[in-house]
């Protein structure tokens, strides 16, 4: 009997650290996007324009049920971004910070 309460509690630590890697992953991606839409005038607009467009071509019935899918598709992005071809975007927002730093980007 004592087994399962250790089974239960092995089960929710992993829960736990399971939850809490994804939501931290969750949260660089997002900070690592916005250094780049911040930084970067050519992706910003970029995905200005589709996130409008995107807007615009939906459906919904109100605001609050927009709001929370506009979030998950910014969410999206900012991860389907990190894992892309065009670079590693925590890396590159590294980089673009420093750059500015530096006086290398303006």
């Amino acid at each position: 009997m004592m087994y399962v309460g250790w089974i239960l509690f092995t089960i929710s630590a992993i829960w736990f650290w399971k939850s809490y890697k994804y939501s931290h992953v969750k949260r660089l991606h997002l900070n690592s996007y916005i250094v780049f839409l911040l930084l970067r005038d050519n992706v910003r607009e970029d995905h200005k324009q589709k996130f409008v467009d995107w807007v615009q071509n939906t459906e919904f019935k109100d605001a609050e049920t927009l709001s929370i899918r506009a979030s998950m598709v910014i969410e999206d992005l900012a991860d389907r971004w990190a894992a892309s071809d065009e670079g590693n975007l925590l890396l590159g927002s590294h980089g673009l910070l420093w750059n500015l730093k530096r006086g290398e980007l303006k």
